[in-house]
């Protein structure tokens, strides 16, 4: 495999580029595994872009993770204004930073199976957060659901992090 600068199709060798964009040397125009088309993103950007994706990520699973708590606990901060739209805040930056890359690696969902359950289990994991932090009624209902959004994040993010539709479970296969 031979990373290519997207902008001008010219290989580079020793420069890093995500697995989505590394295509055999010799592809045919129209094969699978063809360069996406230019990016109105650059990929000079892609680092940032990144980072900023990872960190919230890891900002919006904390937050959901101490308010899923303090919601099972009996905590009223975890549901007051400013809690609630920091939540959102965080939340709809991740979605503007999964956008940009999605864009700048010009990933699709089909083709990308990875992608496509990412998207799947990500509005998985929203109905089942919206249930646990305030939608059920029941102290065990609302258990349930915050253990199976924590354990639907786990596999999301095993799922981006592998490139793989089964996330962590491929790891099992043999």
């Amino acid at each position: 495999m031979v990373s290519f600068d997207r902008r001008a199709w010219i290989p580079v060798p020793g420069i890093p580029v995500p697995a989505s964009i590394h295509v055999p040397f010799d592809a045919p125009p129209g094969a699978p595994g063809e360069a996406p088309a230019a990016s109105v993103i650059p990929i000079e950007l892609y680092p940032t872009l990144k980072f900023t994706h990872v960190s919230l990520v890891v900002a919006s699973i904390t937050l959901f993770a101490a308010r899923g708590a303090a919601v099972l606990a009996g905590r009223l901060w975890a549901m007051v204004r400013p809690v609630r739209m920091a939540s959102v805040a965080i939340d709809t930056l991740l979605l503007a930073a999964g956008a940009g890359l999605w864009m700048q690696l010009s990933l699709q969902p089909v083709r990308d199976a990875w992608l496509g359950v990412k998207l799947v289990l990500l509005v998985v994991y929203i109905v089942l957060g919206s249930l646990a932090l305030k939608r059920l009624r029941t102290r065990r209902g609302r258990a349930l659901a915050y253990a199976s959004a924590l354990a639907c994040y786990g596999w999301m993010a095993s799922v981006a992090l592998l490139h793989d539709p089964l996330g962590a479970l491929r790891l099992l296969l043999p």
